[in-house]
């Protein structure tokens, strides 16, 4: 292997994940020899200059919705433990479980034949449908706040 070589694969090996904002300035300031594609981020551009299918990059809004989301799952979750709501709730994708790499199993003691044991089923779905599921959550959480807001509002004028 020449010297070359092994620098492509190394860099491939070392690639980042996760997304990027949708900006071709903002991609060639992370990767400033990107050419077609980058060894270093997941972007790659079109002959044309666009970004190509595979390339992992978002919008500004869709990182501002994706945000939004997080935040709402994670007031949701840390609702759940105030209230004493802990589930042992392990997720199944295919064939393979996370509790096989997981350090909490003896302490766990997840077990399928004990009732409300179940696992949660990952289903593959294509990324549309995931920023769709994404956007209707986080409107439909936007709208029991307003709601809310709106008797809050009504409640306080009545005082």
């Amino acid at each position: 292997m020449t010297t070359e070589e092994v620098e492509h694969e190394v860099l491939e090996a070392l690639k980042m994940k996760g997304l990027i904002l949708k900006d071709a300035k903002v991609v060639k300031a992370m990767d400033k020899d990107i050419e077609g594609y980058s060894l270093v981020i997941p972007a790659a551009f079109k002959t044309d200059g666009e970004f190509k299918a595979n390339s992992d990059v978002v919008t500004e809004d869709e990182f501002n919705l994706l945000r939004e989301y997080v935040n709402k799952k994670m007031v949701e979750l840390c609702e759940d433990m105030l209230s004493g709501d802990i589930k042992i709730l392990p997720t199944k994708h295919s064939n393979r479980t996370h509790c096989d790499y997981c350090d909490f199993s003896a302490i766990c003691q997840f077990d399928t034949s004990i009732k409300d044991n179940k696992y949660k089923i990952i289903m593959k779905k294509s990324q549309s449908d995931i920023w769709n599921n994404i956007k209707d959550e986080t409107n439909k959480s936007n709208e029991i706040r307003d709601s809310s807001e709106i008797i809050n509002i009504e409640n306080s004028e009545k005082l």
